[in-house]
């Protein structure tokens, strides 16, 4: 429940693109399924609704997206400490940031989660998600997992202007359902079109234990500069030392790949690797750890 899939998303979406308007009766106070026919129509769409007509008889219908004022304020709070942390985006920088947003997942339809609600990321949550996220040119998301309706909620906030490349899910317990994401500015960079998962060669005594969570790779453009980033989340323990094998293979891989001549070479998220052109490459990248896991 309910029986509306993807399948029948993709027949309304396929419907509502043959309109130039399309007014719409019984959108609910739970906008997943709104913000997922937005998705598919593409970046020329947008949207105006309602406030949700409360009491029996309005149903639940339509919702609002104006901020309550407590919300406003403390996206204003982060905005002010952003300015503090971070420089300003210019022509001649590139501001990339990692961020473990623990459970990336599923979403409380409202701006403030009750004390029984789960998940408790609610609309709140997501504004002051947003207004982090804004401020950078690419972040490495780690933790998305199976269920996107938090990524896509972030993405509908975030603008037209906005992308994402994600992974598919690692399977298995130690995957634990998770997607490597990467959300990028269009107006900033461009993917060049080289996307890839981190698999580990065999060894001479025969085949090596795999990662825990597939790294993963992509490659953007910006100007006159291609570079790749490579984001990788190890896997969880308390113990450092059950920790260490992966961190180990991944350093070794990057070493390895970063010595081969005459490749696109992927880097670890802030370093650039310049096509060899006479135009110069990018004057700064800063590397920031967006958050803590939120």
């Amino acid at each position: 429940s309910p029986k509306r899939d993807w399948h029948a998303m993709a027949c309304i979406a396929e419907i509502v693109f043959r309109f130039d308007v399309v007014a719409v009766q019984e959108t609910r106070r739970n906008v997943t399924a709104l913000q997922h026919l937005m998705a598919q129509l593409g970046n020329q769409w947008r949207f105006i609704t309602s406030d949700v007509t409360e009491g029996d008889a309005g149903n639940g219908g339509s919702m609002t997206t104006r901020p309550p004022p407590q919300v406003a304020q403390d996206v204003q709070s982060i905005s002010t400490a952003l300015d503090e942390q971070l420089p300003p985006k210019t022509a001649s920088n590139l501001l990339v940031g990692t961020w473990n947003i623990r459970a990336f997942s599923d979403l409380t339809e409202k701006w403030h989660a009750d004390e029984d609600d789960s998940p408790k990321r609610d609309w709140h949550a997501m504004a002051c998600i947003a207004e982090i996220v804004f401020r950078f040119d690419v972040v490495a998301v780690q933790e998305t997992r199976r269920n996107v309706t938090a990524l896509q909620h972030l993405m509908a906030q975030l603008g037209n202007q906005w992308r994402f490349i994600t992974s598919d899910v690692t399977e298995g317990d130690a995957g634990n359902g998770e997607r490597l994401t990467y959300i990028y500015n269009t107006t900033r960079v461009q993917p060049s079109g080289l996307v890839g998962e981190i698999v580990l060669p065999p060894s001479a005594e025969g085949p090596v234990e795999q990662f825990a969570r597939t790294p993963y790779t992509a490659s953007f453009l910006r100007g006159n500069v291609e570079f790749s980033l490579t984001t990788v989340h190890v896997l969880w323990g308390n113990d450092p030392e059950e920790r260490l094998p992966e961190l180990t293979n991944f350093a070794q891989w990057m070493r390895n790949r970063a010595r081969r001549p005459l490749e696109r070479e992927p880097a670890g998220p802030g370093r650039l690797q310049p096509r060899p052109q006479r135009r110069p490459p990018l004057q700064s990248v800063r590397l920031h750890r967006a958050a803590p896991g939120a």
